[in-house]
């Protein structure tokens, strides 16, 4: 590809030309201008000088003929001074400021400037224009002193001199200064312009020349050399523009090699297709065998841990039904000795009526306490037959909610431990729900283990808050802990399966899953938790009314 040749009015070297030569130029015509400037202020200067030297001349005459009021003499006078190259014009005024006398060009009582061509002539108004056509002058006083030493001032002469008498002396130099600069510039500008072409536009041309024989199937041969001296920043153009063609013709070997290859491997490409689609397959059904088996073995866990969590409420019952029957059977025996003794006191004809009556007495205490504690008993079976009943049987029933919560939290009293949280039932008394009564119990057991197993620490007094409300189609539960409170980041995690954070102390992450599950499920609800670090934690349970 060929690229049109660059103007020269577009080319770097003519731009950086204009930069360099205005600024230039512009510098030049600053200090062209303070130098004349300056030689100008300098010659006004000499020219006051010697006007302020003339009264020393002239002054003596000037007074004698005033003083004798000798006007030819006077007229003579000016005439002389006004033939002077330094002054324009010279007026002479009395003490009364009155003229008396005037020559040339000069400032009138209104500073007017007029033309008097003689001084004994008519004076003319003219209005002087020009680049320097201003006046400035020098004044001095005459003055007479007579025989008795008095003064007098007889008289004011005033001289003037114009900025063209100025201009005129400098002219010359004004104009051999210019002239200067414009050859100094001019000069500057040509040696300028042949360095730039020779240094810069032609080594940029032979390189522009190079790139245009590029030719990327034989980079081989592309070597760039620009001619200049020194390592500069055409130098470093150079080295970089050959790096760059070395990594392209490497590159385009690499390529090569590739396309290569690329070509070996779509002649087998079928073959490979084929047997990664048989690999895959054979993934994909080993993949479906695990997923059957996971699940399999989520549905074994889940329904390990319902079994379990039944077991634990089986063993509470256990251990509740266990302490008022061995009182009962510790009661009945002691009875049953007593009858014995009485007795044998009886066949000995040795008991008396204080001994009869102290029987009797002990006897009724013992029958009030077994009695007691069967009834205990039989209140605690009746309660497992309500809540743990077979899973087949299950249907929603109509209840006292706070009366089957309180059964609930007495079956957990042995699995409480060294925790033994505080738990308070907030529940109105006649409360009556329609509900799954295996389903509530095991929620809420499941909620309570959970706060007592991760909530609190053994030091810790735990505090936990069961509160019902109902709303128009809602039965609300909170399960409320003031423990450590759940993460922000296991919010999210804590209803998933196989979620916990204490697995090390055998722990299988499936509560709280079972609860949303039932929740959900199975009560129709919603589960939601809300927990803040070190301020405990809410579950909260909205169950349709039936």
């Amino acid at each position: 590809m060929t690229f049109p040749p660059v103007r020269f009015y577009n080319s770097l070297a003519a731009q950086l030309l204009r930069v360099i030569f205005g600024l230039y130029l512009v510098v030049t015509i600053i200090v062209t201008t303070v130098q004349l400037s300056a030689e100008y202020h300098h010659v006004k200067e000499e020219i006051s000088k010697e006007l302020e030297k003339l009264p020393n001349t002239f002054g003596p005459g000037i007074k004698e003929s005033l003083w004798e009021f000798n006007l030819p003499l006077l007229q003579s006078i000016l005439i002389g001074m006004h033939e002077m190259s330094i002054i324009t014009g010279v007026r002479i005024i009395n003490e009364n400021e009155h003229e008396i006398l005037s020559i040339g060009w000069v400032l009138d009582d209104q500073g007017r400037m007029i033309l008097v061509e003689q001084p004994s002539k008519k004076r003319i108004f003219i209005e002087r224009k020009g680049l320097f056509s201003n006046l400035f002058g020098f004044n001095f006083l005459i003055t007479h002193t007579d025989e008795k030493g008095k003064l007098y001032q007889i008289g004011q002469v005033t001289i003037y001199s114009s900025e063209q008498i100025v201009f005129e002396r400098v002219k010359y130099g004004f104009t051999l200064i210019v002239i200067n600069s414009v050859i100094k510039t001019l000069t500057l500008w040509g040696l300028f312009l042949i360095f730039l072409r020779s240094m810069l536009t032609h080594p940029l041309n032979d390189f522009v020349t190079t790139l245009e024989k590029v030719n990327l199937e034989s980079l081989g041969e592309v070597i760039v050399r620009i001619k200049t001296t020194g390592r500069n920043e055409l130098k470093v153009l150079e080295e970089s523009f050959n790096s760059m063609i070395e990594k392209l013709r490497k590159a385009l070997d690499e390529r090569k090699k590739m396309e290569q290859n690329l070509r070996k491997h779509e002649e087998h490409l079928e073959e490979i297709v084929h047997e990664r689609t048989e690999e895959l397959e054979t993934s994909n059904e080993k993949l479906r065998d695990t997923l059957e088996e996971l699940r399999a073995t989520q549905e074994q866990l889940i329904e390990s841990e319902t079994m379990a969590s039944l077991g634990q409420l089986v063993a509470g019952i256990a251990h509740e039904i266990n302490t008022p029957l061995g009182i009962g059977i510790t009661s009945s025996s002691l009875q049953k000795k007593l009858v014995e003794e009485i007795k044998t006191s009886y066949a000995a004809q040795s008991m008396t009526r204080k001994n009869f009556e102290t029987f009797l007495t002990r006897v009724e205490e013992g029958e009030s306490m077994t009695l007691d504690n069967l009834l205990r008993v039989a209140d605690l079976v009746r309660s497992f037959k309500e809540i743990a009943v077979d899973h087949s049987y299950n249907h929603p029933t109509k209840l006292l909610l706070r009366q089957h919560l309180e059964m609930t939290v007495s079956m957990l009293q042995p699995q409480l431990g060294e925790i033994n949280p505080n738990i308070l039932i907030d529940c109105d008394q006649t409360l009556e729900v329609v509900v799954d009564s295996i389903a509530i119990t095991q929620v809420i057991s499941n909620l309570v283990m959970n706060a007592v197993e991760h909530a609190f620490d053994p030091m810790h007094q735990g505090h936990i808050r069961i509160c019902v409300t109902t709303q128009a189609k809602w039965t609300v539960l909170q399960c409320i802990d003031n423990g450590k409170g759940i993460p922000e980041e296991n919010l999210k995690k804590i209803f998933t399966p196989f979620f916990t954070t204490a697995r090390s102390q055998g722990h299988v992450g499936l509560g709280l899953h079972i609860s949303y599950n039932l929740v959900t499920q199975k009560l129709g609800g919603s589960i939601r938790c809300h927990s803040k670090i070190e301020e405990g934690t809410c579950f909260t349970i909205k169950i349709p009314n039936q």
